[in-house]
């Protein structure tokens, strides 16, 4: 009888012992189950997130200034007009010469006739702008002496202005006459020979009879080239050679 006690106790123990054993086993199971989905680390996917993912650098804030210009190259500066030449001055009586020509003028004044008469052997020539009522003629006269090897073309070899009381009147070839020793109108100087010129303006009787203060400039051109002096227009200014004289 005894016997038969000890092995039903012995079999319900062993009953009891597999029941606690099958709640065990599946309370075991639970967090496997829940692990198995990703293979992850059961510590869960914040710890994945930490190991795994490679750290982030805070992003740089956005540049919003402008973009740096750069600033336009400084403009050179423009180049300065050549300086014209000034006018040398001169005085009568007293020659004034270049490395090709040298002038004495030896006359300043008004008058109402200037016509040169100068008569050889049996012939007279005469040179000169006529008389005309009620006008005068500001002249000058003087010599031109030729200094160069070839002969210098004077029909058309230099411009000027007499200014009277700022009155300005313009000269030119027309306005010019240069004669031999013999009164015979040349246009041309040979090397060495020395001709008189005369260059005049007309104006009204009355200003040359009040007039206060009268200058005279003219310039002229290398070897008095009149192709140099036409490009510009027969711009005083423009020429390299300069004169200006005072009437006394």
């Amino acid at each position: 009888m005894k016997r038969w006690i000890a092995l039903l106790l012995a079999l319900t123990l062993a009953l009891a012992m597999t029941a606690c054993g099958g709640d065990t086993a599946e309370t075991a199971q639970e967090p496997a189950e829940t692990t198995d989905t990703g293979g992850a680390d059961p510590a869960g996917p914040a710890d994945e997130t930490e190991t795994d993912a490679p750290a982030q650098e805070p992003e740089a804030p956005a540049d919003t200034s402008e973009p740096a210009t750069e600033e336009p190259a400084g403009e050179a500066p423009a180049e300065e007009a050549p300086a014209e030449p000034a006018a040398t001055e001169v005085a009568l009586n007293t020659p004034f010469s270049t490395d090709f020509a040298e002038f004495n003028i030896t006359e300043f004044a008004f008058a109402e006739d200037i016509q040169q008469s100068v008569t050889s052997g049996i012939v007279t020539n005469v040179t000169g702008p006529e008389p005309v009522a009620g006008q005068q003629y500001v002249y000058v006269r003087g010599t031109l002496k030729n200094l160069a090897t070839e002969e210098l073309p004077v029909y058309d070899f230099f411009t000027g202005v007499f200014d009277i009381d700022g009155y300005a009147y313009e000269v030119q070839a027309s306005d010019c006459t240069v004669i031999d020793a013999e009164g015979s109108p040349e246009f041309g100087v040979p090397p060495l020979m020395e001709y008189t010129f005369t260059i005049y303006a007309a104006v009204p009787a009355e200003l040359a009879a009040s007039h206060t203060a009268v200058t005279f400039t003219f310039g002229f051109y290398d070897l008095f080239d009149n192709m140099d002096l036409a490009r510009t227009s027969y711009d005083l200014t423009a020429c390299p050679y300069q004169y200006t004289m005072t009437m006394a």
